[in-house]
């Protein structure tokens, strides 16, 4: 059976989030040995994608409209707002990693020169780490969610 139009972006979107998450843990791989500019790349690439949803989802709105939820389960409606719950998490998290990285100046390589040993700078990566770690947890929920309920969107076909 074909899909229709929606099904369709929805299935590309989920493909994106499954992208930003693999992203998002090769740089989390990168940092963790130390190739803090190799890190960047790639958390700066998951960000990219995050902003290229943003700007296909208004596009999607604009050309399709949304949903009709009113014909959706129940359980797919409830899993939905869970995993547009998941991605504000994912997103506000990856917005304050990104902050704080940008905030303390880190050097995207530690050859560029000798970090800073701080108390302010030790707490900022504290947090950076943090909030990337929730925002990379936010996606793993919202790729697992997005799944659920694109099967949904597909048992309906």
């Amino acid at each position: 059976m074909p899909l229709d139009s929606k099904t369709l972006y929805w299935t590309a979107a989920w493909i994106n989030m499954a992208m930003i998450l693999a992203l998002g843990g090769m740089g989390i791989r990168q940092a963790a040995s130390a190739r803090y500019a190799s890190h960047r790349r790639w958390m700066l690439s998951a960000c990219g994608l995050v902003g290229l949803f943003v700007l296909s989802y208004g596009i999607k709105l604009a050309l399709l409209g949304r949903e009709a939820l009113e014909i959706w389960e129940p359980r797919y409606v409830y899993v939905l707002r869970l995993h547009e719950l998941c991605v504000l998490v994912m997103v506000i998290g990856g917005a304050i990693a990104l902050r704080h990285a940008y905030r303390l100046e880190l050097p995207v390589d530690i050859a560029t020169g000798p970090m800073r040993a701080t108390p302010e700078l030790a707490r900022g990566v504290r947090l950076h780490r943090r909030a990337g770690l929730v925002a990379l947890i936010a996606a793993t929920l919202g790729v697992a969610t997005a799944a659920y309920v694109l099967q949904g969107m597909y048992a309906r076909l």
